[in-house]
């Protein structure tokens, strides 16, 4: 009986404790807002707002010879980060950006429905030339 009374009071000197540094505190919910003019203020993604998914491939090909090139890992992160300078000027919100193996490139763009105008917002990037 006398370890239950403990254990009751422990627990309320806690909640007490919690209770007045939270009533001390200024909380103000405006910083929980989100971004977006949706319900919630939620930025829809391409499954439920819409848009453009697009998949470059990389081709590199030796000016001399004519041959085919392997894509280097760095070659195709600088690619991804020129594209993301290209989209993130023209304003559009979160667009996907992504590296699929060694030498694909996908690209989602949400709210933007019409492909050729996904390719104008790139920037006609589906012939970039890498000469070394």
């Amino acid at each position: 009986m006398r370890r239950n009374a403990r254990v009751l009071i422990v627990i309320a000197l806690i909640v007490a404790v919690c209770g007045t540094i939270l009533g001390i505190q200024k909380i103000e919910f405006s910083q929980f807002e989100r971004g977006g003019d949706t319900p919630l203020g939620l930025s829809l993604g391409l499954d439920l707002q819409g848009g453009s998914h697009l998949v470059y491939q990389a081709a590199l090909r030796d000016q001399q010879t004519g041959e085919p090139i392997e894509v280097s890992e760095d070659q195709m992160h600088s690619l991804v980060k020129t594209i993301e300078r290209r989209i993130n000027s023209s304003g559009l919100g979160e667009p996907i950006i992504q590296i699929l193996g060694n030498d694909r490139l996908l690209i989602q763009l949400p709210g933007v429905r019409d492909p050729g105008r996904a390719k104008t917002l790139i920037g006609e990037t589906a012939r970039l030339e890498f000469k070394h």
